[in-house]
């Protein structure tokens, strides 16, 4: 009887604390464009601008990538410091577009930041998650 009671403590405490943990969820639409799950069109505006790529390699049950997502890319200051300056794109590692790519890239974590010369090939990468400050000081360099 003891562990029959333990065992039943134990899941209802598991489910209502399991409700605790915030969510962030990443919004459907940024202040600037970012290409989602298509690689080949990021090369190709590169290339007609002659520009960098950003290139984030996430997932969308990653909380790292929900956050700088939420967080960073909506940024004003972010938005007027990139835009315009370098190609973003954004493909899911974890789906069946983003795999291949996250392969070739050989992506190990997310989020996976990876500066593309407009060729695709890539020039530095950062895994794990960036506070404003720090993405900006890493991609600025990177800005045409």
């Amino acid at each position: 009887m003891k562990k029959l009671l333990f065992l039943t403590s134990l899941v209802f405490s598991t489910i209502l604390f399991s409700n605790c943990t915030p969510k962030v969820t990443a919004p459907s639409s940024y202040p600037f464009t970012i290409i989602q799950e298509n690689l080949d069109e990021a090369k190709t505006q590169a290339n007609s601008k002659t520009q960098n790529i950003c290139l984030m390699v996430h997932a969308d049950w990653c909380s790292v990538c929900n956050t700088f997502k939420s967080g960073v890319l909506t940024d004003a200051e972010v938005v007027n410091n990139i835009k315009d300056k370098i190609v973003f794109a954004m493909v899911d590692g974890d789906k069946t577009y983003g795999k291949p790519i996250a392969t070739q890239y050989q992506v190990t974590g997310f989020p996976t930041f990876i500066i593309l010369d407009k060729n695709g090939v890539e020039v530095k990468r950062k895994t794990g998650g960036m506070d404003k400050a720090t993405f900006t000081t890493w991609v600025t360099p990177y800005l045409k």
